[in-house]
């Protein structure tokens, strides 16, 4: 806007502004009142202000614009002879002022592009600072809010340094009394000496080739007793003699590694427990084929080897007595019964076959708990392997379903089925048919012969 009263001389000065490309619209005004009132109506980049006016002087003017708080750019135009006006026009903030001589339409136009520059400038420079200030106010909102603490320290006393909100969460002190103490104050006693030698030689060695690890991890013991892990990041910035510290809190990782350290030290030793038991169960388990006693009759049976044969029978008592009748006419024999090994003994007159007994515990000699499947299996195949063709009476498979379950024991069954097959041995199953369900029968119906179909 141009403020000026003469129409000649606004004539000129709008022609001489007309040749400025950055001005796009000029607006002029006649007296002081007038050009409030088109300031009231639009807003303004820039005024030209002749010092004369109509109804008031420049300098009143520019008063008022002062007590508005206006800050809108102002070029005064001046007569010659008013230079100390000019001096106090520039006093009271006016960009720039020019003197009505014989060339002022001349120069107008370079003191206005001056002035123009000079608004970028200064537009420019709010902007910067504006948008510094809000990535300030965000970097502080991050800064105070971070859910690690951050913190910086002196680097000649070690003293915290504007610790934020979740530094002193972490340390229970308040602002005050964190930036009383050092860094390593917050150690717990078992870490503070640590701490200070690393702290040490992060100060001394920062700017050499090898230097101390940036990430480092101790006890703190807070203002409550409280232990917590830290990881702490370093980060060193000498230029302002400060260290800048990133913490967190992994004392739940902490703990849970002292638990799996434990965990497996446990794991170990039960696992050594373990190997030593097997040992000692494969030892004892290591049966030695021995020939029973012989008689002089004919043998009664006649069973073709390399088949399971399922007896149906609430007492093991024709199963046993096909056993007997094998191993006693040459044939190696094994015994694994429910019953105790003695019982057996004396019920069918067996001295010398070797027999093991289904027990609750692997414990006893010669004894495999009913549970351990991979045992049982492992010591008859042993067996078998020691003394080739060879009979097997597995009396006790009720029990076994009992423990482990059907779908489970008939699993290993196979495994020993086919063991039998393969060396050409015989594998007797006495079974209760009460103690199965119709299903579980059939499966073992299918996977054995029944003995009656053969034997009179």
């Amino acid at each position: 806007m141009i403020v000026e009263d003469n129409p000649d001389h606004l004539s000129f000065e709008k022609e001489s502004l007309e040749q400025i490309k950055d001005i796009s619209h000029l607006v002029s005004a006649g007296s002081s009142k007038e050009a409030r009132e088109k300031m009231e109506a639009q807003n303004f980049d820039m005024i030209i202000l002749d010092y004369k006016l109509p109804d008031s002087d420049g300098l009143s003017f520019l008063e008022s614009l002062t007590e508005h708080n206006n800050d809108i750019p102002v070029v005064m135009v001046t007569g010659l002879g008013n230079e100390k006006i000019a001096v106090r026009a520039m006093k009271l903030g006016i960009y720039d002022y020019i003197v009505k001589d014989r060339y002022y339409l001349k120069n107008l136009p370079k003191v206005i592009k001056r002035s123009l520059e000079k608004l970028k400038l200064s537009r420019s420079l709010k902007l910067m600072g504006k948008q510094l200030r809000e990535s300030e106010e965000r970097y502080q909102k991050l800064f105070e809010n971070a859910n690690s603490g951050f913190v910086s320290i002196d680097m000649k006393t070690g003293k915290f340094i504007n610790p934020n909100k979740r530094t002193l969460e972490l340390t229970g002190y308040s602002r005050e009394e964190l930036e009383k103490i050092t860094f390593y104050d917050i150690a717990d006693s078992t870490d503070r000496e640590n701490l200070k030698k690393y702290y040490k030689a992060i100060m001394k060695e920062y700017g050499e080739t090898e230097r101390p690890p940036f990430e480092y991890e101790f006890w703190i013991a807070t203002k409550n007793n409280d232990n917590k892990y830290l990881s702490c990041t370093v980060s060193i910035f000498p230029q302002i003699g400060e260290v800048f510290i990133t913490l967190i809190d992994i004392t739940d990782r902490k703990e849970l590694e002292e638990q799996l350290k434990i965990a497996n030290e446990k794991l170990k030793q039960y696992t050594k427990e373990l190997e030593d038991k097997v040992d000692d169960l494969r030892k004892r388990l290591d049966i030695e084929p021995t020939l029973e006693n012989l008689l002089d009759t004919e043998q009664k049976y006649n069973l073709d080897f390399g088949v399971c044969y399922l007896l149906k029978e609430e007492k093991p008592n024709k199963s046993f007595d096909i056993f007997k009748d094998f191993v006693s006419h040459g044939t190696f024999g094994l015994c694994i019964t429910r019953t105790h090994p003695a019982r057996i003994q004396k019920l069918f007159n067996l001295k010398k076959t070797p027999m093991v007994w289904l027990s609750k515990t692997d414990e006893g000699e010669s004894s495999i708990s009913g549970s351990n499947l991979g045992a049982l299996v492992h010591t008859i195949n042993q067996f078998i392997e020691k003394s080739g063709k060879s009979i097997v009476i597995l009396d006790g498979l009720e029990y076994l379903i009992t423990i482990n379950g059907f779908d489970r024991t008939i699993l290993y069954l196979y495994d020993l089925i086919e063991s039998i097959m393969i060396s050409e041995s015989i594998l007797i199953l006495p079974i209760h048919v009460r103690a199965l369900e119709r299903k579980e029968l059939s499966i073992l119906e299918r996977t054995t012969e029944t003995i009656d179909a053969i034997v009179e």
